[in-house]
């Protein structure tokens, strides 16, 4: 994992491998850590997201925005909370959907042969 080391007030990204990235916009020192070490410990991880972190009476907001423009946003009640669930949102969990369902084969439409009308003589 490289943490970008930077000023207070600025942004830090955390990548945990090359194609994982979060790039903290806003957030508590504290909850910033422990996000941190659920990003560290997620195998599966490969989005990037701008993160802020905002303190509430509930607990904390949670707002990030994917680089094609998808927002997630959540309040979670701590920060173990906050962990987790941005480490469950930059995870690889966006698979192929499963194929369409094959068609049922039906049998052939067996008809029988049509009696040709009688004849008018």
């Amino acid at each position: 994992m490289a943490l970008t080391a930077a000023p207070a007030a600025a942004e830090t990204t955390v990548s945990a491998n090359a194609s994982c990235e979060v790039r903290f916009v806003r957030a508590p020192d504290d909850v910033r850590h422990v996000i941190e070490r659920w990003l560290a410990a997620e195998p599966r991880c490969t989005g990037s997201m701008d993160l802020r972190v905002v303190p509430t009476d509930d607990g904390y907001y949670l707002l990030a925005r994917r680089p094609d423009g998808r927002i997630h946003e959540r309040v979670v009640p701590d920060a173990q909370s906050a962990g987790v669930l941005v480490a469950s949102w930059v995870a690889d969990d966006w698979i192929d959907p499963p194929p369409p369902p094959r068609p049922i084969a039906l049998a052939p439409l067996y008809t029988t042969p049509r009696e040709s009308p009688p004849e008018a003589g």
